[in-house]
């Protein structure tokens, strides 16, 4: 060990994937390193030789004047600091000097205790950028990724083992602890840390027994009391939340924190239910979170009871969900049965109902394009959640083939046009959800719903890197589409049109700038660069295809509208959702008692009178799913 440390040089951290790229970072290195550019090592790790005071040191060294814990370009060296009473700080020194001295501008509220966390990455890109000053750096090659990428990937393993071997020699309950809540930051682990050692060990014990509230039980007044007495967490926390103490008996199985703006909503939900429905291991809860909210907003949409919808998970969450996905032979997707709910009202009982319209002295404009409150219950509320899926699955494959049918495809032999996401997803927030339209059916389907030309934007997906978003409300209504254009250097809006290319609301315009600020900026470059490789390779692949959408957009037949034909098609394909008495009455006959309430029209407005013989509700429920 040299007298001022442990150091991490930049060669020992040259191996950041395949042999091709090793060998383009060690020659990159090797022309960095002639250059004098990377003179010194970035990091040194202290464990001698230091005064009294300090058990430890991380020292790293900048190139530049650089960004940290959010604050402007100005620190030229970064001290992470381990004290003689196990208590940790970060320094940032804001003066170009090369004082051995310990010390700095304290930084506040930064997540430094966490190698994975995203500031890693982005200042690792910034010291690239720092040593690259040459303007062609992130242009990527035909041979090979671009040397900004290289040389970022080769910063931030040079910081990630400093930072590792910093982190090992701390306390590492604490620091378990401090993960576990989600604020790896120097105050929390200190926090954690202070007091005499009963208050510490309650501290710790009662992070430990309920993870998912460690930074409630640590912020929260009355329950930091709680936790300093000794009090039974359990029950305060029952009192806090005004939910059954079983309810929070159950979260303890739960090992990460609940979202803090929808921490009580979730609780009093789950309060509701019977104990058998509650998760009851760590495997149950990952799909609860996912699914408990949209079923709910699922059994308000279609009037039932929850419990109704929830009956496959009576037992357990998870293994409630793998027997649903074996039985019907798809995934619970709640998007997909709004989908398929939505297509059963535009496409099927819609046209319907605007027969009905003409027929009876009305104009179609007095037919809504959104389904009434009334018609979800009506069409589905029989269904359990098995059957709601095997008929988003039916539609699913109708629209499939619809979508080949209607581009000219041949449905033996060519594959469904489908293309890598930016992002995981969908994302919520409010009563809107945003999806991500991945393939050639989602594209058209989406035209059709807000007749638009979306349709034929199969190849600026493809060729021209761009994201297509769909905007839903809570009951899967499309409300509006916009298209972000993907760099490195980040997203661009590039239009945002609601039905018929009309301008959206305004909260939905500042829904779409939120998502592009602080989803779709996020997206590393790497993700970005991977996407696009991945798209080009699928347009290569799909030549036939493109070439024959070329030729649909020329010919205007991928627009967002039907010919009588087509529409015909789809409500016979979407015939199939109807409940069992409208198939075997016939749409228009179970549809003229319902019209005049769905259309809100007054008695004295004029209406055909339905014939009584087929009026009769079916009282048959041989091909409903009662007991899913």
């Amino acid at each position: 060990m040299r007298p001022d440390g442990q150091p991490f040089e930049h060669w020992s951290y040259r191996r950041i994937g395949d042999p091709g790229l090793n060998a383009a970072s060690v020659t990159l290195l090797n022309r960095l390193l002639s250059e004098g550019r990377l003179s010194a090592p970035r990091a040194w790790l202290m464990r001698r030789g230091l005064p009294v005071s300090v058990r430890q040191a991380l020292r790293f060294d900048f190139t530049a004047p650089t960004p940290l814990a959010g604050q402007p370009g100005r620190y030229h060296r970064l001290w992470l600091v381990e004290q003689a009473d196990r208590q940790v700080f970060a320094y940032g020194v804001e003066r170009p000097s090369a004082s051995p001295l310990i010390g700095g501008r304290v930084l506040r509220d930064w997540p430094a205790l966490d190698p994975q966390a995203s500031w890693l990455p982005a200042l690792a890109g910034h010291l690239a950028d720092a040593v690259l000053d040459h303007p062609n750096a992130h242009r990527a090659s035909p041979a090979g990724p671009s040397e900004h990428w290289m040389l970022t990937q080769v910063e931030a393993a040079v910081w990630r083992a400093a930072l590792g071997e910093w982190l090992s020699a701390l306390d590492a309950e604490r620091l378990a602890v401090v993960r576990a809540e989600g604020r790896p930051t120097p105050e929390v682990f200190n926090d954690y840390g202070a007091g005499d050692e009963t208050i510490r060990t309650r501290r710790l014990q009662a992070a430990q027994t309920f993870p998912a509230y460690a930074g409630l039980l640590r912020t929260e007044a009355r329950l930091r009391r709680a936790v300093s007495a000794g009090e039974p967490l359990q029950r305060a926390l029952a009192n806090h939340f005004q939910v059954k103490p079983r309810t929070i008996a159950r979260t303890r199985t739960l090992n990460r924190p609940l979202a803090a703006a929808t921490r009580r909503t979730y609780l009093q939900r789950l309060d509701r239910w019977p104990a058998e429905y509650l998760p009851r291991t760590e495997a149950d809860w990952t799909p609860c979170l996912a699914l408990a909210e949209r079923l709910d907003t699922l059994a308000a949409c279609l009037d039932v009871e929850p419990l109704r919808l929830l009956k496959p998970f009576r037992h357990g969450w998870a293994d409630g969900l793998r027997t649903l996905t074996q039985q019907v032979g798809a995934r619970l997707d709640v998007d997909a049965l709004f989908e398929m709910m939505q297509a059963a009202w535009h496409y099927g009982v819609r046209p319907a109902l605007v027969d009905w319209a003409t027929s009876n002295g009305l104009e179609e404009t007095d037919v809504p394009l959104q389904p009434p409150p009334a018609f979800f219950p009506r069409w589905f509320g029989r269904s359990g959640l098995a059957r709601l899926m095997t008929l988003a699955r039916a539609w699913r494959t109708a629209r499939l083939a619809f979508s080949l049918a209607r581009s000219d495809a041949d449905p033996e032999t060519d594959e469904p046009l489908t293309w890598p996401a930016w992002t995981p997803g969908p994302h919520t927030s409010g009563d809107y959800r945003i999806l991500e339209l991945t393939s050639q059916a989602d594209l058209e389907h989406e035209g059709l719903r807000l007749a638009h030309c979306v349709g034929t934007y199969a190849g600026e997906c493809l060729l021209r890197f761009m994201g297509i978003y769909a905007v839903r409300d809570r009951h899967g209504q499309s409300c509006s589409t916009f298209e972000v254009q993907m760099t490195e250097s980040g997203p661009l809006l590039v239009q945002h049109q609601a039905m018929a290319n009309t301008e959206p609301p305004a909260a939905e315009r500042d829904l779409v700038a939120r998502f592009i600020a602080r989803v779709l900026a996020a997206v590393p470059p790497e993700r970005v660069r991977a996407v696009c490789a991945e798209r080009e390779a699928i347009a290569a692949e799909a030549s036939a295809w493109m070439a024959r959408l070329a030729d649909l957009e020329e010919q205007g037949t991928l627009q967002g509208e039907l010919d009588p034909e087509q529409a015909a098609e789809l409500a016979e394909r979407v015939s199939g959702l109807h409940p069992p008495d409208v198939r075997r009455l016939g749409l228009a006959a179970v549809l003229q008692p319902l019209a005049p309430r769905w259309l809100g029209l007054k008695p004295s407005e004029p209406t055909r009178t339905p014939d009584p013989s087929v009026t009769v509700i079916d009282s048959d429920d041989r091909d409903w799913d009662l007991a899913a």
